[in-house]
């Protein structure tokens, strides 16, 4: 069975915040066109035959939207795609997914989404202080409120959630402030994502390879401490891991050091690898035009030098590690010669999947 997913942006690049960090901002304004604008139904329409033609007969598909601001493509877009996707799929499983900031969302974007089981991930980085200060609405407003509302909007709807906080280099220094709020809010998923500097410059919100290992490493026991009090939190880092070197499966794109095709869908039907790399020397051709494999396989091979010097050739984590990520291993990986990923990987690894031996030994755990 062949599961093919793509990641859309059906609204492009816009939005109706100015994060500080965003890094699709800094990607769109290195193209030599910004915006996409919002994608047409035509183009939507060839989308899904393209996906379902890739499927094909007891194949697969998901669509995860993502932006700028995905709902920024309006309420009859959404309802109009859902039904119309699941009208030309028959048999076809399709899932849907969402990254949003939450501020447009009301009673009936939440009853859309729990009618087609769109899973929600939510943009909110935790306490307010912490996302009030680089998490701001293009008139320089904070949002966490109108975040924390659509929050409490998406349980009461009953629709699938899950947080999507940024880790920037001045949350890292807070995983208590962090976790406290995780547990008052009774959030039951959460990601934390790496915050980047863009590629050619400085910035003093990007985390750095310290400030990552060290969030873990502070934040683990506080994780297992709340585990074997009954109080379970999913730490999507701790989940891959977990996946990575008990199970032997990879759940988290780059986690292995070997790029995958996102298939990430502008709003005019161009795609692109990744949305890290959504720049105009990677464009794979669109949903309209033949494809263009070797933009995909530059994209794959390129960049692996990393990996093939020190500290990385001589590393006891190269086979599962690869180097990481490239775009993200200035954030969690090389500082000053060391690598801070490794040790973490020495510090969390033992106890964690330690405790993950143990879920697997109990009887339905």
């Amino acid at each position: 069975m062949k599961r093919v997913s793509y990641l859309v942006k059906p609204a492009s690049s816009q939005c109706n915040m100015r994060c500080a960090y965003c890094f699709y901002a800094d990607v769109a304004g290195r193209r030599g066109r910004a915006s996409y604008g919002v994608m047409t139904r035509d183009t939507a329409r060839r989308l899904m035959e393209a996906a379902l033609e890739e499927a094909g007969p007891g194949g697969g598909v998901t669509f995860a939207f993502q932006g700028g601001e995905p709902t920024l493509a309006g309420l009859d877009f959404y309802r109009w795609f859902f039904s119309e996707t699941r009208a030309l799929a028959g048999s076809v499983p399709v899932d849907f997914s969402v990254q949003t900031n939450g501020l447009l969302l009301d009673g009936d974007w939440c009853a859309l989404f729990r009618e087609h089981g769109v899973l929600t991930g939510l943009s909110i980085d935790g306490a307010p202080q912490l996302h009030n200060a680089l998490r701001r609405d293009a008139g320089g407003r904070g949002t966490y409120d109108r975040a924390r509302r659509a929050m409490d909007l998406l349980r009461r709807h009953g629709v699938p959630f899950n947080v999507l906080a940024v880790l920037t280099a001045q949350s890292a220094r807070r995983p208590e402030a962090l976790w406290n709020w995780l547990q008052r809010e009774g959030v039951g998923y959460v990601q934390f994502i790496p915050c980047l500097a863009p590629p050619d410059a400085p910035a003093p919100w990007a985390l750095t390879p310290r400030g990552f290992s060290g969030f873990y490493q502070r934040l683990f026991p506080l994780w297992r401490r709340d585990l074997e009090a009954g109080r379970f939190v999913s730490v999507k880092l701790f989940d891959d891991l977990i996946n990575q070197f008990l199970l032997g499966r990879a759940t988290a794109c780059g986690i292995t050091g070997r790029c995958a095709v996102q298939n990430v869908v502008e709003a005019d039907g161009s795609l692109f690898p990744c949305d890290f790399y959504a720049l105009d020397p990677y464009r794979m051709g669109s949903v309209w035009e033949e494809a263009r494999p070797f933009a995909a396989q530059s994209f794959l091979t390129e960049g692996r030098e990393y990996a093939q010097a020190e500290p990385c050739r001589s590393c006891r984590y190269l086979s599962r590690c690869g180097g990481g990520c490239k775009r993200m291993k200035d954030s969690v990986c090389f500082e000053n010669g060391v690598c801070r990923y490794a040790e973490l990987l020495d510090r969390l690894l033992p106890p964690l999947l330690a405790l993950a031996a143990n879920w697997v030994r109990t009887p339905g755990g």
